[in-house]
């Protein structure tokens, strides 16, 4: 039989098959590209001895609807659907432990040759346990695998939320080929290709099993000119459920390999920037003895309390002999901080395994808080006077709480605070004119500039302030205009109210005539602080400038 060569997976993107037939013209598409049959010099029948390997157990997972908890372990016929359908098989691989393996065929019956036989068909290793389970009609099981877990209610696929994707095809440490299949013959019996390491994962101990998945979806025809679209066929064969019509998998081996490979010889180990717990560990892809290849490896963790088997989600598979891998360690229940022993052995394509390297690292720890100064609230100690207020051209400047409400006219605060709060609270200190105000990164916060125009001074006062930047801490104003909430009589006839942002500079007008209320001597501006994400911690000092004499008021920002 002549076959086509396995091409690389970064062949699904981009590349087209073109296929031109003489007249009568007609061509017939996958996906949109153009099917070649090309004649090709890679060997076929690959080398060595071949040995039928049963199927020991299928199951169909769907990616649709209520069908993504469905089982199909017991059903007669399964199917592959683009992305929408896979199938799950198993082979018993003892008789092919200890032999090098040069090539496989999967055999499968199919069970719809005249409407969609199979076409292109990866196959993937799979790095998580899985059950068969007896369910058929996609009927969920408890504890039976289907698309959303491997033991449905009981174990994920990889990491909490994960689905059968996040375990193979490329994905959780797996490695796939994929392949044309041969057309169904006279008993629609048809063949595809196994990239020969997938097999030999499994052999080694490094795989629990297969993924069939279509790698055609959708399929365009055009018969004599008329143009056909068949939007994801079912491509259905016979299960292991079908006696005589089971699938199977055929195998050459050539020669046999009982030497394991080198040991590793050093690691590096990464923990910075890492969750508690975690850690990256790196090492080198060792060579093989025994004429097979380095294939992946196996990896325990032990601490004083306990000791775990990584899974085979978290285990990079073997690169080239002296090709760096790493291995990202998470999710064990390991503390931070913890110093754990870790033991990696080399595992070869036969299945042998190589001498385990030991070694004791600490995982990473909890993150620290930085250690930042400590800046303290001011208190109120003893009732102050307004001497203790900067003044700018007659007026006074204070800060107060982003949530009070002042009466323009008496200065009153809602709520009512004790004396002196003006002059010194919790944000504020008018003796020492400093605010200190306390956020994280990615934070707004916010206080009120209080102005209170003295008898004998300016009556026409404009006041202008603005904050100097640092570390792109950016500053906004809003002006808090004041509404009529009563008459005159009631205690309380003007709070402000709507918020006006400012253009540039703070500047405000204290004017008489500028407001609604007659008498007014209090008018307040909002100030808005954004820290950005990237600003460092610890503190800092932003000055302000108060216009016309331009005295500053420092702000400490923690």
């Amino acid at each position: 039989m002549q076959f086509r060569p396995l091409w690389k997976p970064a062949a699904m993107c981009g590349l087209l098959f073109f296929a031109v037939c003489l007249a009568p013209c007609q061509f017939t598409g996958y996906g949109g590209g153009l099917l070649l049959a090309k004649e090709t010099d890679w060997p076929w029948p690959p080398p060595g001895e071949s040995q039928k390997i049963e199927i020991s157990r299928d199951t169909l997972v769907s990616t649709v609807g209520g069908e993504r908890i469905g089982s199909n372990g017991v059903a007669g016929r399964l199917k592959v659907k683009g992305q929408q359908e896979y199938v799950l098989f198993d082979i018993d691989s003892k008789a092919l432990k200890g032999k090098i393996i040069a090539g496989a065929l999967l055999h499968l019956r199919s069970d719809s040759p005249d409407r969609a036989p199979l076409g292109r068909v990866g196959v993937s290793t799979l790095s998580s346990r899985w059950r068969e389970g007896r369910s058929s009609h996609y009927l969920s099981e408890v504890g039976s695998s289907c698309f959303e877990q491997a033991f449905y209610r009981h174990q994920n696929w990889t990491v909490p939320g994960s689905t059968l994707m996040e375990a193979c095809f490329g994905r959780g440490q797996t490695i796939w080929k994929f392949a044309d299949c041969s057309a169904p013959d006279e008993q629609n019996w048809q063949t595809c290709a196994v990239e020969p390491d997938v097999v030999a994962a499994r052999v080694a101990g490094l795989s629990h099993g297969f993924v069939l998945a279509d790698e055609i979806g959708q399929e365009w025809a055009c018969p004599e000119g008329v143009f056909e679209y068949t939007w994801l066929p079912n491509r259905h064969f016979k299960s292991t459920e079908s006696w005589n019509s089971a699938p199977w998998l055929q195998v050459w081996t050539k020669g046999a390999d009982h030497e394991p490979p080198e040991g590793i010889t050093g690691l590096e180990v990464v923990t910075r920037g890492l969750k508690a717990g975690e850690a990256l560990i790196g090492w080198r892809t060792p060579r093989d003895l025994g004429g097979g290849s380095t294939l992946g490896y196996r990896v325990r963790v032990r601490s004083k309390d306990h000791e775990v088997e990584v899974p085979k989600y978290q285990i990079p598979m073997a690169g080239e002999p002296g090709q760096e891998v790493w291995m990202h360690l998470r999710d064990l229940r390991f503390s931070g901080g913890e110093e754990v022993e870790v033991s990696i052995a080399p595992v070869d394509s036969a299945g042998n395994t190589g001498a385990a390297l030991s070694r004791k690292i600490t995982l990473a720890r909890e993150k620290q808080l930085p250690d930042l100064p400590v800046v303290q609230e001011f208190c109120q100690q003893t009732p102050k006077t307004t001497t203790d207020l900067p003044q700018v051209g007659g007026v006074n400047v204070s800060v107060i709480d982003v949530l009070d409400k002042m009466d323009p006219i008496s200065g009153n605060v809602i709520p009512e605070k004790s004396s002196g709060y003006m002059t010194e609270n919790h944000l504020f200190s008018g003796k020492r004119k400093q605010i200190h105000l306390f956020s994280a990164s990615n934070e707004m916060i916010h206080f009120q500039i209080v102005f209170n125009r003295q008898e004998g001074g300016a009556s026409d006062a404009r006041i202008e302030c603005n904050f100097a930047q640092a570390e792109g801490i950016r500053t906004r104003f809003y002006d808090c205009r004041p509404v009529k909430i009563g008459s005159s009589g009631n205690g309380l006839p003007y709070l402000p109210d709507p918020l006006t942002e400012l253009q540039g500079d703070a500047s405000i007008s204290l004017k008489a005539k500028s407001v609604s209320s007659r008498g007014e001597r209090f008018r307040s501006l909002l100030c808005e602080f954004y820290v950005p994400h990237k600003v460092s911690p610890g503190k800092k000092r932003v000055r302000s400038l108060f216009k016309p004499d331009m005295r500053g008021l420092s702000s400490n920002l923690s």
